[in-house]
């Protein structure tokens, strides 16, 4: 994961990125690839609070084969502002000092239909239509983060 704002800085050292939350600050993930093919690749964001499951970037198949978004041995980044969609930005309610939610990387060497796996919150039928309250995109892409 890397800070759009300023120089890129890599955040994942670890495996896990601990970020303060602030609405204004912007990131996107660079995605490395080492395969000796193209990649296909879907990225969801898993809520742990109220256990949503939120597309932040994937194409489905439709009719034809979509074209891979990283090439052989390439990279790719999501949240760039470009093909990698609109940055993301993440919150906390006013309530809340501390949140816990994961991202998950699935790649393939072949198109995958994964869209069954977007799901709203378990708790709030308002929340229904799978938004993270947690998780924003830049406010040109929808109006209702």
């Amino acid at each position: 994961m890397i800070n759009t704002d300023g120089p890129l800085e890599n955040l994942n050292k670890t495996g896990i990125v601990d970020l303060k939350a602030r609405e204004e600050d912007q990131y996107g993930i660079r995605l490395l690839s080492q395969v000796p093919a193209p990649v296909y690749v879907h990225v969801f964001y898993f809520d742990t609070t109220d256990f949503s499951i939120v597309s932040m970037f994937g194409h489905s198949r439709a009719n034809g084969r979509a074209d891979p978004e990283i090439s052989a041995r390439g990279q790719f980044t999501v949240g760039d502002g470009a093909n990698g969609g609109f940055p993301l930005s993440f919150r906390l309610d006013s309530n809340e000092v501390l949140d816990v939610g994961y991202i998950k990387v699935f790649w393939s060497t072949d198109p995958l239909e994964l869209d069954v796996m977007v799901q709203g919150s378990a708790f709030d039928p308002e929340l229904g239509d799978a938004s993270s309250r947690k998780l924003q995109y830049n406010a040109l892409h929808s109006g209702h983060w």
